[in-house]
């Protein structure tokens, strides 16, 4: 089991690193996500600060 990268703070420098962290705990952990929604929820959780905001349309469409 690979664990999740530390959480997003929204630094564009350091962007692909954390997609490439996200990428190898999907392919490692793929089992726990059975549908595309479920990658996208668990990418939000694991954001924070400025970068949340680029959410916000997502999950208020997801909620609905």
């Amino acid at each position: 089991k690979v664990n999740m990268p530390e959480r997003f703070d929204g630094d564009s420098k350091r962007l692909a690193l954390w997609l490439a962290g996200m990428e190898l705990y999907y392919r490692f952990n793929g089992h726990t996500f059975v549908i595309e929604e479920d990658r996208i929820l668990s990418a939000i959780i694991n954001i924070k600060a400025e970068a949340v905001a680029w959410a916000e349309l997502f999950l208020t469409d997801w909620l609905e």
